[in-house]
């Protein structure tokens, strides 16, 4: 569910389109020119007093755009990233966020088998159980 609401904020920003270029948890070999957002192990929970199991959910992802072309790949990794790294404290497709944080600025990891670009960028997407 919580790379759904990732989703949500991307197709809003009007950065990807789920069904078009926008892939939840994997990188499809077509079409070239995609984003890509799967999650991965991160922080532990959060625990308060007075609580009886966590408060707050730290989850960590991975947005990944690949392109054909540098620049757009790069344009389109700072797209998400300015999109994202702007949210604080919104419910979004039922979670409620409280933020998210990048772990840093969008890079170029590497040209795939096909010569494509790739771009990623890590984050860590605070949850309020």
């Amino acid at each position: 569910m919580s790379v759904e609401a990732v989703a949500a904020l991307l197709e809003g920003s009007q950065v990807a389109t789920r069904g078009t270029d926008l892939y939840l948890h994997v990188l499809p070999d077509t079409p070239n020119n995609v984003v890509a957002v799967n999650r991965y192990g991160g922080p532990p929970p959060v625990y308060v007093h007075d609580h009886a199991g966590p408060r707050l959910d730290p989850i960590a992802f991975q947005v990944v755009v690949r392109n054909t072309d540098v620049v757009a790949a790069e344009a389109t990794a700072v797209a998400a990233y300015r999109c994202l790294a702007a949210v604080d404290a919104a419910v979004v497709a039922g979670v409620n966020i409280i933020s998210i944080r990048p772990d840093q600025v969008p890079f170029p990891m590497e040209r795939d088998d096909n010569g494509r670009f790739v771009w990623v960028c890590n984050y860590v997407m605070t949850t309020e159980v």
